[in-house]
């Protein structure tokens, strides 16, 4: 969740600085201080003060991971689909936040997730992390990670509440998207917004033999991990069909929606294996949806399928809110940033 410029700082702060009292006034909605936390959560997602928590490394179930001490229950945060895994500043960020809200963070390092490839051996690792910070574990998972958080779950007792922000459902759904195709939820209801760039380049990049010449998916594969990473990538060596792929791939135009089509057909078990869809009726963990309502990665329709899939216990929250983009906060009036506080306030208290 990225901070705006100085002036959209301002203005964001001053609002929320009304949210707060707000919530100490809404009692009728629970304990103030739930929403006190809440508010704070958000407004401070915007600013650039530091925190007094202090973070140590760790290995966690033979996983790299970051520590941090709230002095609070434990809680497991998955980052997303990111190069920079626990280092990515949002997510750091995040987990200081948390740890000051009063939990005691972990962030372990699923390395399918950092490297950008599809890998159901995340869902293991997962709930093998939560299972090593206790019996009763509340995870907060992002974009894809809340997706495989979702599936650890459902295999791990010892996850009691899982918070998803911008969480998949379906993959081989969001891959159609990502090259272009139509999305709608389980109502039919469509979701118009182009896909952002960066899902078909991640996509690319995964199956990277089947979308590139095989003898240069290598290199094409080190040239679009550059791409991922903000830089110029290195084209040297390539051949001009390939530069051309990569160049496309950047740009976001002119992507080769057949061979998009063809891999993840190929790989269909793959995306199968990494997605929610099928493994939601029998959760017991109580489970809190986060989505931007104009997410440009994850389709919010993804949402609508989670919701739809949960048993009415594990039914904690759902909301699709303008405050967010993918994992990016937005302007947005008090009304929406009120209904993230209900919400962040539930989930908290849950986890």
């Amino acid at each position: 969740m990225k901070k705006c410029e100085d002036g959209g700082v301002k203005s964001r702060r001053g609002a929320m600085a009304i949210a707060i009292p707000f919530a100490i006034l809404a009692l009728a909605w629970g304990p103030a201080s739930r929403h006190v936390r809440a508010a704070r959560l958000l407004l401070d997602f915007s600013d650039a003060r530091a925190t007094e928590i202090r973070s140590s490394d760790a290995t966690v179930a033979g996983l790299r991971a970051r520590v941090f001490r709230g002095d609070g229950p434990p809680l497991l945060l998955v980052h997303g689909a990111h190069p920079e895994g626990i280092d990515e500043p949002r997510l750091v960020r995040f987990a200081e936040l948390l740890a000051e809200a009063g939990f005691d963070v972990t962030t372990p390092e699923i390395p399918a997730l950092r490297a950008l490839r599809f890998d159901d051996g995340a869902v293991d690792q997962i709930a093998r992390a939560a299972r090593a910070l206790g019996p009763h574990v509340g995870v907060v998972g992002i974009s894809f990670g809340g997706g495989l958080a979702l599936i650890a779950a459902s295999e791990e007792p010892s996850i009691h509440a899982v918070w998803t922000v911008g969480a998949h459902h379906d993959a081989t759904r969001l891959a159609a998207w990502w090259r272009g195709e139509p999305i709608a939820g389980p109502g039919g209801e469509r979701f118009d917004a182009e896909a952002e760039r960066y899902g078909a380049q991640v996509l690319a990049h995964a199956y990277a033999e089947d979308y590139f010449d095989p003898a240069e998916a290598d290199a094409a594969r080190a040239a679009l991990a550059d791409v991922l990473h903000r830089r110029a990538p290195d084209l040297e060596g390539l051949s001009a069909p390939t530069r051309a792929r990569v160049d496309a791939l950047r740009q976001g135009t002119g992507l080769d929606r057949a061979a998009l089509a063809a891999l993840t057909e190929r790989h269909r078990d793959e995306l199968s294996a990494i997605s929610p869809a099928g493994h939601l009726s029998q959760l017991r963990a109580r489970v809190f949806v986060l989505h931007g309502e104009g997410d440009p990665l994850v389709a919010p329709t993804e949402s609508a399928w989670i919701a739809r899939e949960l048993p009415p216990p594990a039914r904690g929250a759902v909301l699709r809110t303008p405050l967010l983009g993918h994992a990016d906060l937005a302007e947005v009036g008090l009304a929406a940033q009120w209904d993230v506080v209900r919400f962040a306030a539930r989930a908290l208290a849950e986890l």
